[in-house]
């Protein structure tokens, strides 16, 4: 097993070199989602940590795989960034930051234009 590689062989098994740092985008927006939801953490580091999972999300994961598994796991993950969506919305709205509150609105409208609460 070379330092450098991704695949480790050991054992006669296969696995990801633990030396080796991977940066997974999913991860990444879970991560700032998790950290928005802190009790502790000022209002304004929430909105951040939404505004930095809604800049991650690219759209359906895995979108040309038609498995159980990735369906449960995109339409989980639509969901998480449709609540980003209305928090940092609500958000923005109750600083009467219009623009950005409308703005952010229409997005999720993008996403979900049955939402009638919108």
């Amino acid at each position: 097993m070379g330092e450098g590689e991704i695949i480790a062989f050991r054992d006669h098994k296969y696995s990801l070199n633990p030396s080796v740092t991977v940066w997974y985008d999913v991860d990444e927006f879970r991560l700032h989602l998790e950290h928005a939801e802190a009790d502790h953490l000022p209002p304004a580091q929430r909105a951040e940590h939404w505004r930095q999972a809604i800049a991650l999300y690219q759209g359906d994961y895995l979108e040309d795989i038609y498995m159980d598994w990735s369906i449960r796991r995109s339409d989980q993950l639509k969901n998480m960034f449709k609540q980003a969506l209305a928090n940092l919305a609500q958000w923005e709205a109750d600083r009467q930051h219009y623009q950005e509150a409308i703005a952010l609105y229409e997005m999720l409208l993008d996403q979900d234009p049955y939402r009638d609460d919108i």
